[in-house]
């Protein structure tokens, strides 16, 4: 099953990484500045149908996993999207 077509919930798990890709342009550091948080939970929302709960386990558990949203891997974004399901 590819990741696009596999479904957790209403969520397909696409999802959180079209929202951590669109926020991979926005300038990195040590810490996710808040339009970075921002970028995220808006992209999140409006890709999940505005799964609140979901989007913010998603980002608390992306930024426990790196400190930098640019070196995130595809494997870390599903890992994140499954722990989550239970907020869906």
């Amino acid at each position: 099953m590819s990741l696009s077509m596999a479904r957790v919930g209403r969520v397909t798990l696409w999802s959180l990484p079209v929202a951590l890709l669109f926020v991979l342009g926005a300038c990195g550091g040590d810490a996710w500045p808040e339009v970075e948080r921002q970028a995220f939970m808006e992209n999140c929302e409006s890709t999940s149908g505005g799964e609140t709960s979901y989007c913010e386990c998603a980002l608390e558990k992306a930024q426990e996993t790196v400190a930098d949203p640019n070196s995130i891997t595809i494997g870390q974004m599903t890992d994140i999207a499954e722990d989550c399901s239970s907020e869906l």
